[in-house]
């Protein structure tokens, strides 16, 4: 599993997206066009550590998420848009976290372009929030 971390961590770039075409690329590639048939995985989870939103901000990023303000009309939710570059191809990731501070917990959901890389993303980010 380190490995695996290793080679995502160091190969997410940040992508800026505003509003508008957030929501567009989440559309489409939520399979509601043909454009871009992403993956999407969303997951229930306790937090593990006390919900700031700046300290949850700054793991975001630190994962390599590009964190977008504004995009989300919901203050305490964090949208992130990144791309995963493996060799040879670049793999859109969109992330959207929704903190749920009197349950103590979250969703996450991840949108990829590639089948598995949404649930890895998930997978490993849910362990450090």
């Amino acid at each position: 599993m380190l490995t695996t971390w290793y080679c995502v961590y160091r190969s997410l770039l940040t992508s800026s997206v505003k509003g508008p075409v957030w929501e567009l690329r989440t559309s489409s590639c939520a399979g509601r066009t043909s454009t871009c048939p992403l993956k999407s995985v969303r997951k229930f989870f306790k937090a593990g550590r006390p919900m700031d939103n700046d300290l949850v901000k700054g793991k975001v990023q630190g994962f390599g998420f590009q964190v977008l303000d504004g995009v989300d009309p919901k203050p305490d939710n964090l949208v992130g848009a990144g791309i995963l570059v493996c060799e040879g191809s670049q793999i859109g990731c969109l992330l959207r976290l929704e903190p749920s501070k009197p349950a103590q917990m979250y969703r996450m959901t991840v949108r990829s372009s590639k089948e598995g890389v949404a649930e890895l993303f998930v997978n490993l980010l849910s362990q450090d929030l």
